[in-house]
């Protein structure tokens, strides 16, 4: 999960060990351990699953104008 990673240098890597057993999760904090960035790389070098990015919303669609004609 990497929404907060361009923010906040935070990312969690959820897993099960030997893919079996109960979900643990491990959070990579960048701002409290400078290099992160360097061990979330390499984790995703080798990643197989589903990644969670934060996606950049796109520029709202403006709505037509009201008509001034009353009825």
């Amino acid at each position: 999960d990497k929404r907060k990673w361009a923010v906040n240098g935070l990312a969690f890597v959820h897993y099960r060990e030997g893919g079996e057993g109960s979900e643990k999760k491990v959070k990579i904090d960048d701002l409290m351990f400078d290099g992160a960035g360097r061990v979330l790389d390499r984790l995703l070098a080798s990643f197989k699953g589903e990644l969670i990015e934060k996606v950049l919303d796109e520029e709202p669609v403006e709505s037509p104008p009201e008509s001034d004609s009353k009825a």
